[in-house]
């Protein structure tokens, strides 16, 4: 069956899902090393466009891991995050 209606949420707009990205962000962090984790009142502080840019306000170092490699792994964790809070 072919589906008549397709809805995006981006971000926050139908599903909260802010806390979601904080774990994400903190998760990543812990994997690769970083010492520093957010609250959520900080990862507003630092969030923004371009992500590149708010990857580095959060610390990640490019020299270490690319952008790319991140992006990837955020992804995942994001995705990890959301199936455990389902669970």
């Amino acid at each position: 069956m072919k589906p008549s209606l397709v809805l995006w949420d981006w971000n926050g707009t139908l599903l909260d899902d802010v806390a979601l990205c904080v774990d994400a962000l903190n998760r990543l962090l812990r994997i690769y090393h970083y010492p520093q984790q957010y609250s959520l009142a900080q990862y507003r502080e630092i969030f923004g466009f371009p992500i590149e840019d708010y990857y580095i306000r959060a610390g990640f170092d490019f020299s270490k891991n690319s952008y790319k490699e991140l992006a990837y792994k955020m992804s995942l964790r994001r995705r990890s995050s959301s199936r455990r809070r389902r669970a």
